[in-house]
């Protein structure tokens, strides 16, 4: 028995192929309820907010899909160093490119060469592009996941400092039995 996949936090699908030729734009901002679920996710503290907006466009001929987002989102994370709240503004822009499977081989041989050690990528080629299953895009959970990278990985409140425990003073070091004086005591004797 298969399992469903979960609904994403924050999911806001489109069709693919109602997409009007021109284009189509999208607001998009989370519920209360989304960014308590989406912190819950990320494991922080808090999303006090999250607007995106999105055009979704026709590529060529290849059934794909581009997709450019900006976004802008207020999270609340814990310090590293004192685990007080840390408010951090976040405000991103990102594109994907989305083709069909048959179009992303043809992307793949076109611009990944085989070199003696394994596959070689071409550097002066675009990032690859997603591979669009079915003919639904979730750009609500293409936002979720920009906004994960976005995140701050240590996040610091003002004036926070780790403080490095200090070394023993040597005196005490040297009220310390040697661990090792027994087997040296034994070398000693043999």
């Amino acid at each position: 028995m298969t399992q469903a996949l979960p609904t994403p936090e924050f999911s806001r699908p489109v069709v693919i192929d109602r997409l009007p030729d021109s284009g189509q734009h999208e607001r998009l901002t989370a519920s209360a309820d989304e960014c308590a679920a989406l912190a819950q996710r990320f494991d922080i503290v808090d999303i006090r907010w999250l607007k995106a907006h999105a055009v979704l466009t026709r590529t060529d001929r290849s059934r794909g899909v581009a997709l450019e987002v900006t976004f802008e989102a207020e999270v609340v994370q814990s310090c590293i160093v004192t685990l007080e709240p840390v408010v951090q503004q976040v405000a991103e822009r990102f594109s994907i490119r989305f083709l069909p499977a048959d179009r992303v081989a043809a992307w793949e041989e076109a611009h990944v060469r085989m070199g003696e050690e394994g596959e070689l990528v071409d550097p002066e080629a675009p990032d690859p592009p997603e591979l669009l299953v079915g003919n639904t895009l979730d750009i609500g959970e293409a936002i979720a996941e920009h906004l994960a990278l976005a995140l701050e990985p240590y996040p610091r409140a003002a004036g926070a400092e780790f403080q490095i425990p200090a070394e023993p003073e040597p005196e005490e070091a040297e009220k310390r039995p040697n661990p090792f004086a027994i087997l040296q005591t034994r070398r000693d004797k043999a």
